[in-house]
């Protein structure tokens, strides 16, 4: 409680302000006037990335006045994190800015000695989490990423080779890597990728928990060791480097979708920058409403299909001599949703006569899932799970240029948890800390059962 720090001015916040970095740690309460402006800031909180410090946070009290102290939530905040959380916050839900209050405008030179240790620790924490390297349980970086894979890479040389998709607007690699045992015939192979949407960052965490999972278990479980003597993955954690990296240089840009291509302007003169990569691809592109040709909207489809670099890797790959006619599985994670699909008519057909198949192995994979944690996922095309809420599939998709232009039978998006609802419409993107693990490995169960029956179906074919 902080009642007794009186007296306390209620400051309106400015936007416009030039607050430096060098500024002062601020302790302010904020005061939601509705249980979802209090979620939205605890689930901030519970994502344990930025280097701030929750003082107080506790259920929200319905029925409660805006201002009452029950529903406050005090919060140390580093200079260089004050106006990006309150840009942030104004900008994503339209958080009332007349309901934030500074209580100390500067920590390090008040009184308050509890308060000036939290901020020594924020500043040890900030020093680590800049020298931070590869984790799970955490929002790793692009470059630890990278260099986890060549780790890994070093450590299981005989099974593994990290490789270049392709490079990003800005000029960085998108790195992938390839496991299986070497063999001179070639070997079916499944294509697995995450992070095509920089804000989705469970979905690489995800799959490199995948790549873990498979190197780790090579000669210890029978059955990874079949997959990966019978199988190549083609395994590519963050698809969209660029805009995962912009996510994580301020929490302002946190809930953003697209990639960084260059400025394009709209017909009213707004210029903005970025292409969904998930309306790129070359089937029913630019076809409805689910996309857009306004740059500005965070599903603009770009100025053609496959004006991306990003989607053009991902097609230069599967369709390359080493790839062509070989893929037999192709899962692309995201995040969120609890749903796995699968695709349904494209070009006026059934999908090349496997939709039973694609189907059985879709429901078998999310029974697996819901076993583990007693989870909700469900399975089936989009229609099945969207149509009866009038939602307008959208064109442009990576999962059904893949089954219907590049041939690939077992083809599926992945939406890991949590569950959509309104109330986490927004938060279901900040996945809490502690959920990273669970999720990782309940979808993995789900991804095993896909691998399972690629790997089956090519042995049936040697």
């Amino acid at each position: 409680m902080l009642f007794w720090i009186v007296p306390c001015v209620l400051f309106r916040i400015s936007l416009t302000a030039d607050v430096p970095g060098d500024g002062p740690f601020r302790l302010v309460r904020f005061h939601p006037k509705y249980k979802f402006y209090h979620n939205f800031i605890a689930a901030i909180h519970r994502e344990n990335f930025w280097n701030v410090q929750f003082m107080n946070l506790k259920e929200y009290v319905d029925g409660r006045p805006s201002r009452d102290e029950n529903n406050a939530i005090d919060v140390l905040i580093p200079p260089q994190l004050y106006q990006p959380l309150l840009m942030f916050l104004n900008e994503s839900v339209h958080f009332d800015l007349e309901f934030v209050e500074i209580l100390v405008e500067d920590v390090e030179r008040s009184n308050l000695s509890h308060y000036k240790d939290i901020v020594e620790r924020l500043k040890i924490r900030q020093a680590d989490d800049n020298k931070r390297t590869f984790q799970f349980g955490y929002h790793n970086s692009y470059t630890s990423t990278v260099s986890w894979l060549h780790k890994m890479q070093r450590r299981y040389s005989s099974i593994s080779e990290v490789f270049q998709l392709g490079v990003t607007h800005e000029g960085r690699s998108i790195t992938g890597i390839k496991i299986g045992r070497r063999r001179s015939a070639k070997k079916a192979a499944v294509w697995i990728d995450g992070g095509i949407h920089a804000r989705e960052w469970a979905a690489p965490h995800s799959v490199l928990y995948y790549i873990y999972m498979l190197l780790s278990s090579y000669g210890s479980d029978a059955k990874i060791t079949e997959y990966i003597n019978g199988l190549d993955f083609y395994i590519v954690p963050v698809l969209n480097p660029d805009g995962y990296e912009f996510t994580q240089a301020s929490i302002e840009n946190r809930l953003w979708r697209k990639n960084r291509s260059p400025l394009k302007c709209n017909e009213e003169g707004d210029c903005c920058q970025g292409v969904d990569l998930n309306r790129n691809f070359d089937i029913h592109w630019n076809s409805n409403s689910a996309s857009s040709s306004d740059p500005c909207k965070e599903i603009y489809h770009g100025m053609q299909s496959f004006s991306e670099p990003e989607a053009r890797a991902v097609r230069d790959k599967i369709v390359s001599p080493e790839l062509d006619g070989r893929l037999s599985a192709f899962i692309t994670v995201h995040s969120y949703h609890q749903i796995l699909i699968y695709p349904e008519n494209t070009e006026g057909r059934e999908v090349f006569m496997h939709f039973d198949d694609l189907k059985r192995v879709g429901e078998k994979a999310v029974e697996t899932m819901n076993r583990l944690y007693g989870g909700n996922y469900t399975a089936g095309t989009g229609s099945d799970l969207f149509g009866g809420l009038g939602v307008i599939l959208p064109g442009g998709a990576s999962e059904d240029w893949a089954n219907a232009k590049a041939n690939v039978k077992y083809t599926y998006c992945l939406e890991l948890g949590p569950d959509y609802t309104f109330e986490n419409m927004i938060m279901g993107f900040m996945l809490p800390a502690d959920q990273l693990i669970p999720t990782a490995k309940e979808s993995w169960e789900g991804i095993r059962v896909i691998i399972d029956a690629a790997y089956e179906e090519s042995k049936a074919k040697m």
